[in-house]
C-alpha cells in the first residue's frame, strides 16, 4: 500500500512540474491569457470536448501554452482533427485567425528582419515569425499571398483563404484585412 501511495505521488510531481498538462490543466492555463475560456462554463465544456475526443499530449501541450486567441487558432489549424471542437472555433474563424497572424503579426517582424526588402517571395519566408510552418488554410488548401502598395483594399502584405468551397473570389473568401 504505501508503494503505490509513493507511486502516485511521484506521478503527480511530474505531472505538476512540466509534464503533459491534462485536458483540465491545459484549458487552466490558457484560460489566464485567452478570454473566451476564462468563463466557468465554456472552460468545463472545452475540458469535457477535451476529455471525451482524448486530445493527444501535443494538442494538450500547444493549448497550455497559449498567450493569446492567435496563438490558440495556430494549436487548433495545426491539430485540424480537433479544431473544430475547441471553443467552438468554425474553420473559417481558424482561417481568419491565421490569415491575419500572417499579416499583422509576422510580416511586420519579417520586414523589420529585411530592411532591403518590401515583400517575402513567398509566404513560406513568414514563418519563422509564427507558432507552426504549415501555410495551409484548414480546408487543406495554400493560403495566396499578395504583396505591395497597389493592392485594393489591404495594406502591406494581403493573406487570402479561398474559404470552404475553395473558389476564390466568392463570398465565403477569407482576407486578412477584412
Amino acid at each position: 500500500m504505501r508503494v503505490l501511495l509513493v507511486i502516485a505521488i511521484g506521478a503527480m510531481s511530474i505531472a505538476g512540474c512540466g509534464g503533459t498538462p491534462s485536458c483540465e490543466e491545459a484549458i487552466h492555463k490558457a484560460s489566464t491569457h485567452i478570454p473566451q475560456l476564462a468563463s466557468p462554463d465554456e472552460a468545463s465544456q472545452v475540458v469535457a470536448q477535451c476529455i471525451k475526443d482524448q486530445w493527444p499530449a501535443e494538442l494538450r501541450t500547444c493549448v497550455a501554452g497559449a498567450k493569446d486567441q492567435p496563438e490558440l487558432g495556430a494549436c487548433m489549424t495545426h491539430h485540424a482533427a480537433h479544431a473544430s471542437q475547441m471553443i467552438g472555433a468554425s474553420k473559417a474563424e481558424l482561417a481568419k485567425l491565421k490569415a491575419k497572424k500572417y499579416a499583422v503579426e509576422a510580416y511586420p517582424q519579417w520586414l523589420a528582419a529585411h530592411p532591403d526588402k518590401a515583400c517575402p517571395d513567398k509566404l513560406e519566408e513568414l514563418n519563422a515569425y509564427m507558432t507552426d510552418n504549415d501555410t495551409l488554410d484548414p480546408w487543406g488548401r495554400p493560403y495566396r499571398m499578395m504583396c505591395g502598395p497597389t493592392m485594393a483594399g489591404a495594406r502591406g502584405l494581403a493573406v487570402i483563404s479561398a474559404g470552404e468551397d475553395g473558389k476564390g473570389g466568392t463570398a465565403d473568401d477569407i482576407k486578412s484585412w477584412e
